[in-house]
């Protein structure tokens, strides 16, 4: 290491030593959902300034990070103030994402929700299409009785309901949302 670097090096351990830190680490004591906030404590059991959940406070959010209580966080101080946002969580329990008023996604418990879930469950596109094929081989069997059956005179239509019996005794299973439906992903 040159002259240069070690100046350099002498100077930042100075500075680190009467300047505010840029950072803090602490464990997660508890966390407010209502304040956006998380209570930590450092690893001498310290209490540490409350941590901002997310990054902007003009009543949108974008971005906000649920830190599990128990786990490790490290956060970053705003500008000189003592105020600090939470940048990297060890464990989260849930996990929001915003984007305009139209779009927005939660990641927790629940599974994943897109914009709020009014929708329901995602559909499960190869159970769906396994119910499209079941009714589409029954309009098929259908078919091939009527175009297989031949009229018998003066039967009074016999001849059509005997056809039509095999395909009639194989009923179709009505299908319910939760055939189709994953509700680990609402939209």
């Amino acid at each position: 290491m040159g002259k240069v670097d070690e100046i350099r090096e002498a100077f930042l351990r100075l500075a680190a030593t009467v300047g505010p830190k840029p950072t803090l680490q602490g464990v997660v004591v508890s966390v407010d959902e209502t304040e956006m906030t998380a209570a930590i404590q450092d690893s001498d059991g310290n209490d540490l300034p409350p941590v901002r959940l997310r990054n902007v406070l003009d009543g949108k959010e974008s971005t906000t990070i649920y830190p599990k209580v128990g786990t490790w966080v490290i956060a970053v101080r705003i500008e000189h103030d003592d105020e600090w946002i939470l940048i990297a969580a060890g464990e989260i329990y849930k996990w929001r994402l915003y984007i305009n008023e139209d779009i927005n996604i939660e990641v927790g418990a629940a599974g994943v929700v897109f914009n709020g879930g009014a929708l329901g469950g995602m559909v499960k596109i190869g159970d769906l299409i396994s119910k499209l094929n079941a009714v589409e081989q029954q309009l098929n069997s259908l078919k091939t009785v009527f175009t297989t059956w031949v009229p018998v005179p003066s039967d009074g239509g016999a001849a059509l309901k005997t056809a039509v019996a095999s395909w009639a005794g194989n009923n179709i299973t009505l299908t319910v949302a939760g055939d189709l439906e994953n509700n680990n992903v609402k939209q």
